[in-house]
């Protein structure tokens, strides 16, 4: 496993004042808007305009607090964040219990008895 999250978008047209990068939790959000009017010797206008947004959610192991971007020359948005020390995780056994059979008779209940192990009081037989 790397030691630090990257990620990298292309977002060339896009000045860094025209980008932002925020997190929320562990939702980065980057958006960008560039707006482009001009004008010709001839008179002819023309305006140009561009959206971008992109969201993603961090890994659970990246430190938030630390996310550090840059904008390369051509255009790269590099996001970087240091991998926080996660504790290895240990094996352990798991015990197997024995259920043991319920003492009711077959007449007092003609439907199937269902173990304690199934999940809401209102399921039949069947779905146990």
């Amino acid at each position: 496993q790397r030691l630090e999250y990257q990620l990298s978008m292309d977002v060339s047209g896009f000045s860094p004042a025209e980008l932002m990068v925020r997190v929320d939790g562990r939702k980065l959000t980057v958006t960008g808007k560039h707006e482009k009017k001009t004008e010709s010797e001839a008179g002819v206008r023309s305006h140009e305009y561009r959206e971008i947004r992109r969201e993603t959610l961090l890994p659970e192991d990246v430190n938030v607090q630390a996310v550090l971007c840059s904008l390369s020359q051509d255009g790269q948005l590099c996001i970087e964040a240091p991998r926080l020390a996660l504790p290895a995780a240990q094996g352990r056994d798991i015990p197997i219990s024995r259920e043991t059979p319920p003492l009711i008779s077959a007449r007092a209940s003609p439907l199937p008895v269902c173990s304690n192990s199934c999940e809401g009081a209102d399921q039949g037989p069947a779905e146990c």
